[in-house]
């Protein structure tokens, strides 16, 4: 960026704060998961859940719930080694069971790539020749973003819930670097039988991975057995200047849609 360039900018940021405009534009950019967990607290209120957490990473999204829906069970699953050890020593809580396993499509062991960020870790390898590698290539100042490479234990979610004698997960959350179609084909039993309340998934739809997805690729498990979409809690990025290029999308089962639709009480 020119200096002229840098100076247009201060300016702008100036105008914008004296408007209030950039004051207004930070809360907006920042209500993505309020306005989606204001939403659940009017679907469940205060009862406990049965929640499924896959993809935890260091527990973000734990903390999440446990705040939200206090005493309630929650399913953590994390295939990340060195992830999973920190877990297990920040969570120690007995309605958190937390498993180092990965969620798929069949029950086998797969290759898991530990990424230098964690959160980038999951089943898939980097895209080596996608734009979005070559940015994060530059972040890293060009060291290898790979940083380990080994077999992890993968189950289905329809399996799991069947030997845990289970009848009903209120919220399934995944999020697991662009796995997402894996995990829903293996909970397809589940989904026929409309099993699942919300099901909040991300969608990664840039290249930054082996393999890239389209809400299809999603939709083809969840509409047939009447999901609906209910909520988007990440903004759609431009793909030509964010990286990457990615939403978190929120689905409910036809009752809760319904519900909501017609403003009737939970």
């Amino acid at each position: 960026m020119s200096s002229n360039s840098k100076y247009i900018l201060k300016i702008l940021k100036k105008l914008l704060s004296l408007l209030g405009i950039l004051k207004i534009l930070k809360k907006t950019l920042s209500i993505g998961d309020k306005h989606v967990d204001d939403l659940y607290k009017n679907i469940f209120k205060n009862n406990p859940l049965m929640i499924f957490d896959i993809g935890v990473d260091s527990g973000q999204s734990i903390n999440r719930f446990n705040t939200l829906f206090k005493n309630s069970t929650i399913y953590a699953f994390e295939p990340n080694k060195n992830s999973f050890i920190n877990l297990k020593k920040k969570f120690r809580s007995n309605n958190i069971y937390l498993y180092n396993k990965a969620l798929g499509d069949s029950r086998n062991n797969k290759f898991f790539y530990e990424m230098i960020k964690s959160g980038n870790s999951g089943l898939f390898n980097f895209n080596t020749l996608s734009k979005d590698f070559a940015i994060r290539k530059q972040v890293f100042n060009n060291k290898e973003l790979v940083k380990n490479k080994y077999m992890i234990e993968q189950i289905k979610l329809d399996d799991f819930f069947q030997l845990k004698k289970l009848k009903k997960i209120n919220i399934l959350k995944i999020d697991v670097q662009g796995y997402a179609p894996e995990v829903l084909k293996g909970a397809e039993n589940i989904l026929k039988n409309n099993l699942v309340d919300i099901i909040e998934v991300e969608l990664i739809l840039s290249e930054l991975y082996e393999k890239s997805n389209n809400i299809y690729d999603i939709e083809k498990y969840l509409i047939p057995n009447n999901y609906k979409l209910i909520a988007q809690k990440k903004h759609v990025y431009n793909i030509k200047i964010n990286s990457p290029f990615s939403m978190d999308l929120v689905y409910s089962n036809n009752d809760i849609y319904e519900k909501l639709n017609s403003n009737e009480k939970f």
